[in-house]
């Protein structure tokens, strides 16, 4: 949670003013913990409780993924619940400004989530899985072992990746 803090705290502007152009969205991934789906979405509560706390709705808010995400409504294998599914939870932090700004330019969440979900379907189960594998693969890779300085020391583009096999 501290680290949450952390990020809430360096990612809103310290005055209503101030702009933050460097930073447009923060990406929080917790290998380690949280990997019941579960409890991690009980953590998207307190998270939120956070942001309010910190007097940061309206600011940011919290996209989040999960490796066994699941919309409610859905059954586990729906292949609708990929678009949220990740090798490790996430939690993303995005400035409420830049996805206004988005929405404003014309794009629409909606159609751009339905055409998501339309791309996996046309993918299929069996592509869709080799490529979740070989995204995981990296990952691990990525990430390293709990308590490798690696993973708490890396910065965008300091991580060699490959394009997955299943996109080849």
């Amino acid at each position: 949670m501290r680290v949450l803090v952390f990020e809430i705290n360096s990612a809103q502007p310290r005055a209503p003013t101030q702009q933050v152009q460097a930073v447009e969205t923060t990406l929080l991934v917790l290998p380690w913990v949280l990997r019941d789906f579960p409890a991690y979405n009980d953590f998207l509560a307190l998270a939120d409780a956070t942001l309010d706390a910190l007097g940061a709705t309206g600011t940011l808010q919290i996209a989040s993924f999960h490796p066994d995400y699941r919309f409610a409504g859905t059954a586990p294998d729906d292949i609708s619940n990929a678009t949220n599914r990740s090798p490790y939870p996430i939690l993303q932090l995005l400035r409420e400004a830049s996805v206004s700004a988005a929405v404003e330019g014309g794009a629409d969440g909606e159609a751009i989530a339905a055409a998501n979900i339309e791309t996996l379907r046309r993918l299929g189960r069996s592509r869709w899985e080799r490529l979740a594998a070989a995204c995981a693969v990296d990952a691990r890779r990525a990430v390293g072992a709990p308590g490798d300085s690696r993973a708490l020391s890396a910065t965008p583009g300091s991580l060699p990746l490959r394009r997955p096999k299943a996109l080849r």
